[in-house]
This record gives C-alpha cells, structure tokens and sequence, in this order.
C-alpha cells in the first residue's frame, strides 16, 4: 500500500419506501488492498417518526451500476491521486456475496451510523453500505462518507 489517505463522499441520495439501494461502494486497486479507517452514515429524514432504516456494510461478488464518484487525497504531504474506484447511488443493485455488518437504526428526524474503521479490503474487492427502507418513510436522504489508506 502507498500509504495515501483518502475520502468517498456519496454526497444526498434519495431513498424512498420499501427500497433497498446501495448508497456507496469502493473498489480497491487490483496491486494492493485499502483499510478503511472511518465510515460514517448520516440520514436526513423529513419527519421525526421516519423510523427502522437497516443499515448493512457489505462487499459483493458482482458489480452492479452506479455512477462514478472521485476519491479525493485527504493526505496533504502528497499531490497524487488516489487510484482506487467509487461509484454511489446505484440503479442496479451487486449481487451480495457477505454482509460484514448490519445494523439497526434510527431515532428523531436526524441521526447517524459509524463503523470505526480498521477494516482491510483485499485487491480489486468492492465494499459498501446499503440501506434498506421500511415501508412508510419517503422523502428522506442519506449520506455516506469513507475515509481510509491506500
């Protein structure tokens, strides 16, 4: 690994009733592997009793379609690019091959979920977060921020 710190940021995605919707994935290089080192997942909800969101980190055996996002360099001592890929807000769900974690949530008309990071993603494997909606809430957004070393 480089050592090169890195950010993914899905930015607002709408999700609606009933759903599940990968939110946003990463895709380590095929010569070396990333750690995560934060993930955070932020929900804007549009009332208080918008509740019972799921929230599951998950790699998967294939890819699905989503739109490319930009890794920015959170590392400011180096001018280069982080060469890992992203994409957020996916049409076509992957085929989930493992969900690392999977939790429950929320509470208010704000909240958020974290993982704490430490988590080794091998070569050319792809790891996100995907929600899945009950089925009243709609309206809502959610985003989801990774940060990590390549």
């Amino acid at each position: 690994m480089a050592g090169r710190k890195f950010t993914v940021k899905s930015g607002a995605v709408a999700i609606g009733a009933s759903i599940t919707k990968t939110i946003l994935a990463v895709t380590a290089p095929s010569t070396h592997g990333i750690i995560l080192t934060s993930m955070e997942v932020s929900f804007e909800l549009a009332a208080a009793t918008d509740r019972g969101y799921t929230v599951e980190y998950v790699t998967w055996t294939t890819d699905g379609t989503g739109t490319a996002v930009t890794a920015d360099n959170a590392d400011r001592q180096d001018d280069g690019s982080p060469t890992l890929t992203a994409k957020k807000n996916y049409t076509v769900e992957p085929t989930i091959g493992e969900i690392v974690i999977r939790s429950g949530y929320v509470v208010g008309d704000k909240g958020n979920d974290s993982f704490p990071g430490g988590l080794r993603i091998k070569a050319s494997e792809t790891f996100g977060v995907r929600i899945i909606a009950p089925g009243t809430p709609a309206g809502n957004n959610v985003r989801v921020t990774f940060g990590g070393d390549e």
